[in-house]
């Protein structure tokens, strides 16, 4: 399959249009978990978090980077202004977009945990001892931390990559030659290290999204009886709507699925499919944020009203 290197200029413009719309609507995202959450528990922290976090990730992925694959190789070229304009290392981004992604998992991890916690309070359910909180809080911060070290070293040095390129893609030398920054992997021992990380991680919470769903719904169960129906609804929404956000946040893992999937069946279009799967992967905060407001009673109703005053929505009688 040939590597086509020009730059899609339909991606650029795709990147541009879905990462401001990606801002207002992440930044709009945050006022209401900020001013409009008063009948929503205190695990709305770390929704904040999460949303900053995906809000950052948008900005970095579609504004500051802006990649580029080049598949079948296994590298890509950045068009963003970090490169353009401050020649940053392409490999340095990947790595930073690596690090919010588990940064943005983990926080959401953390928002499923504490609305068990809350439920698991009122129900007098199954509720974690605090070590685990504990333990789980400086997992929460490690693993960034970890997740960063390892993939940094999974790039080739800037240094040595022509070199590499010549010895294992003679046929495209010139074309990276040609390319003013990009970044090249090998599936190499810190590769395979990358690759154990990020299944181990996703298991772990894989587990934890499934043990505190299924326990939150037996607990409800229990809930509707002790408090009123409007509470139930509450609490009923809002576990529905952190599973909405886990479902949506599977669309981070579009590149790296895809890139699997296509080199194992060679595809023709490889190049163009990846590209496709960057595009989707960038829209997963954006839905995210459209899920959260859609599901969440509070924020739903302040955007309808706002709606209905900007365009003038005559309201039933």
């Amino acid at each position: 399959m040939p590597v086509d290197f020009s730059t899609p200029q339909w991606l650029i413009n795709y990147y541009h249009g879905i990462g401001t719309i990606s801002l207002f609507i992440n930044l709009g995202t945050i006022y209401l978990v900020f001013f409009k959450s008063d009948k929503i528990d205190s695990f709305r922290y770390f929704l904040v978090i999460f949303q900053i976090l995906c809000t950052l990730t948008d900005i970095h992925w579609t504004v500051l980077m802006q990649p580029i694959p080049l598949f079948p190789v296994i590298a890509a070229y950045c068009n963003g202004p970090l490169v353009r304009v401050f020649d940053v290392y392409c490999h340095y981004l990947m790595v930073s977009w690596t690090c919010l992604m588990v940064s943005q998992i983990s926080a959401l991890v953390w928002c499923f945990a504490l609305k068990h916690r809350t439920i698991g309070k009122v129900t007098s359910g199954r509720i974690f001892p605090r070590n685990v909180y504990i333990i789980g809080g400086i997992y929460s911060v490690l693993t960034p931390i970890f997740t960063f070290l390892t993939t940094y070293e999974t790039g080739i040095s800037r240094k040595v990559q022509m070199e590499y390129v010549a010895e294992h893609y003679p046929e495209y030398f010139q074309d990276f030659r040609n390319l003013k920054n990009f970044s090249i992997y090998e599936i190499d021992g810190w590769f395979v290290i990358v690759l154990i990380i990020s299944t181990s991680g996703a298991f772990f919470s894989a587990l934890t999204f499934t043990f505190t769903t299924v326990d939150m719904f037996k607990m409800l169960r229990g809930l509707k009886k002790k408090v009123s129906g409007k509470s139930f609804r509450r609490y009923q929404m809002a576990v529905k709507s952190l599973l909405a956000q886990f479902s949506v946040s599977s669309l981070c893992l579009a590149p790296p699925f895809a890139l699997m999937i296509l080199a194992v069946g060679k595809f023709e279009n490889g190049q163009i499919l990846v590209q496709i799967a960057f595009a989707i992967a960038s829209l997963h905060s954006s839905i995210n944020a459209i899920v959260l407001i859609v599901t969440t009673l509070p924020y739903r109703q302040f955007v309808l009203r706002k709606s209905q005053k900007v365009f003038r929505i005559p309201t039933k009688t």
